[in-house]
């Protein structure tokens, strides 16, 4: 039985590409196996393990810091489960979730953005979590907050969030114009965001971490979160790339005006390019 567990445990963590078809067949199969999964261990499981949330919003990194934390043996992280609720009591969903999992777990989480959930406006989860003052905070942010604005603007023209691998888009189908006011307004919403996480959990263990250090010290900066989630050290892999290496010049079809727009501004930092 534990073999067989690990096989579907494996498939489970699989982030291959699929086409459309395969990709609701393999929902399908997933749900099936979560089920089982989840019968198996209000059997055999355990519910001592560390509970942990990422909190941050989309092209920060978070899918990639997922997808690492799953490579540990010990640690169980899912995406968005709190992303669309679909008329389900939020309630229920954190309880189904932090229920006992496999004994091979010893920490357990997902990750919730802002601006969650997005089809509802009740706020239950993150009272829920305000309230658990023992749910550890893993805080992502991107402090390069014009590359975050620009990756969400290529994504949703794309509709490519995340490469693992196969032919890159080129730089012609991913540039962009990008709306002045509305990048301005973006970074406003994102230092907002950020401050309110700070200041709504400073009962938590909380752990802040940057996409710039996750993607330039990743080793060093696992280890601490290793250490935060009180897992042991691990060699943790991603075959996830970035999906935009080139310059923000190259990228943004408006450069010259937005660098006129910005210049002599707070946000002036944010042309710099490397």
């Amino acid at each position: 039985m534990t073999s067989a567990l690990s096989r579907l445990w494996k498939i489970e963590k699989e982030k291959d590409t699929f086409s459309v078809n395969q990709y609701f067949m393999r929902s399908a199969i997933k749900k099936v196996i979560k089920k089982f999964i989840a019968l198996y261990n209000s059997i055999f499981g355990s519910g001592e393990y560390v509970k942990f949330i990422v909190i941050s919003r989309s092209r920060t990194g978070s899918t990639l810091l997922i997808n690492l934390l799953n490579s540990h043996p010990n640690i169980c992280a899912e995406g968005e489960v709190f992303k669309f609720m679909n008329g389900d009591s939020q309630n229920k969903r954190w309880s189904e979730f932090f229920s006992k999992k496999n004994k091979t777990s010893k920490a357990v989480g997902f990750k919730l953005f802002y601006y969650h959930p997005i089809d509802s406006n009740d706020n239950s989860v993150w009272d829920e979590i305000v309230k658990n003052t023992d749910v550890k905070i893993i805080h992502l942010v991107r402090n390069q907050m014009l590359e975050t604005y620009v990756s969400k603007l290529i994504a949703e023209k794309t509709n490519n969030w995340s490469q693992r691998g196969g032919k890159a888009k080129s730089l012609a189908e991913k540039s962009v114009n990008v709306d002045i006011k509305e990048c301005i307004k973006e970074f406003e919403q994102i230092a907002s965001w950020e401050n309110d996480t700070r200041s709504m959990f400073g009962n938590h263990p909380f752990f802040e971490l940057s996409y710039e250090e996750l993607i330039g010290k990743r080793e060093m900066m696992m280890n601490e979160v290793s250490n935060f989630l009180d897992v042991k050290k691990f060699n943790f892999k991603s075959k996830l790339k970035k999906q935009n290496p080139e310059n923000l010049s190259k990228l943004i079809l408006n450069f010259k005006e937005l660098e006129t727009a910005l210049t002599n501004t707070q946000y002036e930092y944010l042309l710099k390019e490397e």
